[in-house]
């Protein structure tokens, strides 16, 4: 006898997440170092861009974990025609991030001329960067930034391409894009919490990626090594969160200062305003003192002036032999 489906039932569920992060830098490289799947993903990330052959540039790195500061964990690659690559995790930001595109950028491009060689020589240089958070305000979580004019939109150069993808937004998109593209994008977002790939984004790059994630699920020593890597990685974050945290309390701490100072500054001011005002008034008293002193002076003066005027007519009327009376 048949039983009937139980209504809501999804095999799926049974199945245990991998718990394998692929945006831990070294399981990222591992992932696309090897050219097959990174060819796959630049086709599918950069459509309608068509690549056909790429090779990675150190394919075999291997850090030594022990020695934290020195890993270099991105991966660049080049094709037949000379264009440069280069694909980089981000998983926290940092406070000068887009600096650092532009400057790896700039790098990436400067470092395929050598030294005599005519800058006719030089190929495009593709930067892509996965970024775990928001870096726009906007909810597009693809850019690609080139260097145009601001009025015509003329572009400069096809050289200089930086491609940003932010997996925050990625992870809170709710469509049925079911494209190579989104197929990616989703797997570095969230591949840690599949148990295997959806069949949506089912292709065999993106289950060849897949399977990385399981090999280090698997693998005890492969395991361990990406422990001690996600631990540094997670040690990291934390420290510079702190020290963000610190700059930022800093900052406040120091506008607050400057406030209080241009508060003071003010007060200090207003005072020597209101002194000066004070000053001016007691002037302006002065000033309206003396000039009643010198009505007076005058006036006193006319007053003396008339009585010796008339003295001086009476002296005369009394040589005449002259009186006032009539």
């Amino acid at each position: 006898m048949d039983i009937p489906p139980i209504r809501g039932y999804d095999p799926h569920m049974l199945l245990v997440p991998v718990g394998i992060c692929p945006r831990v830098d070294l399981i990222f490289r591992d992932i696309l170092s090897k050219k097959e799947r990174l060819l796959d993903f630049l086709n599918a990330v950069l459509a309608p861009q068509k690549f056909t052959n790429v090779e990675v540039i150190d394919p075999d790195l291997k850090p030594d974990v022990l020695d934290q500061k020195t890993i270099v964990l991105d991966v660049r690659a080049t094709d037949r025609s000379g264009r440069q690559f280069q694909i980089e995790m981000q998983c926290w930001l940092h406070p000068a991030l887009e600096e650092r595109m532009l400057f790896s950028w700039a790098r990436l491009y400067q470092n395929q001329l050598p030294k005599g060689e005519d800058y006719e020589a030089l190929q495009p240089a593709i930067a892509i960067w996965l970024v775990d958070r928001s870096l726009w305000a906007d909810d597009r979580p693809h850019h690609c930034f080139e260097v145009r004019d601001n009025e015509s939109g003329l572009r400069l150069s096809k050289h200089l391409q930086i491609h940003t993808f932010e997996l925050d937004k990625i992870r809170r998109l709710k469509d049925d894009d079911s494209s190579p593209r989104a197929g990616w994008l989703h797997f570095f977002a969230e591949g840690e919490s599949w148990a295997q790939v959806p069949d949506r984004y089912r292709r065999p790059a993106v289950e060849s990626a897949m399977s990385v994630l399981e090999k280090y699920k698997n693998n005890e020593e492969d395991y361990e090594i990406y422990r001690m890597r996600e631990d540094w990685l997670r040690v990291q974050s934390i420290m510079e969160r702190g020290q963000r945290v610190a700059e930022e309390r800093l900052a406040q701490a120091l506008e607050i200062l400057e406030q209080e100072r241009a508060a003071k500054e003010q007060e200090r001011a207003a005072k020597e305003q209101a002194e000066a005002a004070k000053e001016q008034a007691v002037a302006a008293k002065e000033q309206e003192r003396a000039a009643k002193e010198q009505e007076r002076a005058a006036k006193e003066q006319a007053l003396a002036g008339k009585e010796q005027a008339e003295a001086k007519l009476r002296e005369l009327l009394a040589r005449l032999g002259l009186t006032g009376e009539s």
